[in-house]
């Protein structure tokens, strides 16, 4: 198993670390110091974990990385300059990975799903809505991807000045909810 542990023993570092499965023979595979790796994916084939950055710089947290388990060394697949990956995880046939993001379109606050192709890098959008995409699990077979969505739904009351009961609701500010219908990675 490969796992991180970072801020010990030295602060702002983080080690990548080989173990047997009960833990025994630790070995240090790489040391980062910086931004904290975080969502850990294995590629299918257990030759390199894919991972994004967490608390670095924003560059830190506009790149995708992997980390060659042989060599020892991890490298950027690709990097985006209005986006910011916050899950990933790898499609059975080694050829991409699903990932969640934020944009600047948005103020980076409305996460959606997109897919990062593998060596190439090249993105593309999976959704592309007003709802918020939470979290990301696909399938053994890579045919179905989970998802939470959500939404938010506003509403706009206006109250006199001088007190009393409400105007009633202004048209067209009532509530709307709006659903996207589920697309499948493959048929």
């Amino acid at each position: 198993m490969i796992f991180i542990r970072c801020n010990n023993p030295e602060a702002n570092k983080c080690r990548w670390l080989s173990a047997n499965p009960d833990g025994s023979n630790e070995q240090m595979l790489s040391v980062r110091s910086g931004a904290m790796p975080q969502q850990l994916t294995w590629s299918p084939d257990g030759k390199r974990v894919s991972f994004t950055l967490a608390f670095g710089t924003v560059q830190d947290g506009q790149t995708l990385s992997t980390f060659d388990v042989a060599k020892n060394q991890e490298a950027p697949l690709v990097s985006f300059t209005d986006k910011r990956v916050t899950d990933v995880r790898w499609m059975p046939d080694g050829r991409g990975m699903v990932v969640l993001y934020v944009d600047k379109s948005t103020n980076f606050t409305r996460g959606q799903v997109g897919y990062v192709s593998y060596p190439q890098g090249k993105f593309e959008p999976i959704t592309n809505d007003t709802n918020n995409y939470n979290t990301l699990s696909l399938s053994g077979d890579g045919r179905t991807l989970t998802t939470i969505q959500s939404q938010a739904v506003g509403e706009l009351d206006l109250l006199p000045a001088g007190g009393g009961a409400s105007n009633p609701p202004i048209p067209g500010l009532a509530k709307q909810l709006k659903q996207t219908p589920f697309r499948r990675l493959a048929e």
